[in-house]
């Protein structure tokens, strides 16, 4: 009998707490694009979003204004939708990382496109 218990707790342990990882975040990556959109209303012409493990966000947005944008203000732009991210997603998500890519292509559905240009977000470090 005693042989039977442990198998079955063990089971339990691992089955509750895996519960956390039944989060679906596709709500919350449809209302960030919408989010975008507003944020950038004349400046992005596609969104890509997608949270990779439930820790890693990868935003590409395509626009021409977007993609010529200086670094110091591509990296102001990731910190603020890092920030949106925290929001939307809330403080106790599962999300830690992030990259912004900026693509010249307004009808871009890749999520690594050739003229890329990646930025860091460090979501973990927003969320302090």
């Amino acid at each position: 009998m005693k042989k039977l218990i442990l198998p079955i707790i063990a089971t339990m342990i691992v089955a509750i707490s895996s519960c956390k990882d039944d989060v679906d975040y596709t709500p919350f990556e449809n209302t960030m694009k919408d989010s975008i959109f507003a944020a950038y209303p004349t400046s992005v012409g596609s969104v890509r979003l997608h949270a990779t493990d439930k820790t890693d966000l990868r935003i590409v947005l395509g626009g021409q204004k977007l993609y010529a944008t200086p670094p110091q203000d591509r990296q102001k732009m990731a910190d603020d939708l890092g920030k949106m991210a925290i929001r939307i997603f809330g403080k106790d998500s599962y999300l830690r990382t992030g990259v912004l890519v900026l693509t010249k292509n307004e009808q871009n559905t890749e999520d690594s496109p050739a003229d890329g240009i990646s930025t860091k977000i460090d979501i973990e470090a927003l969320k302090k």
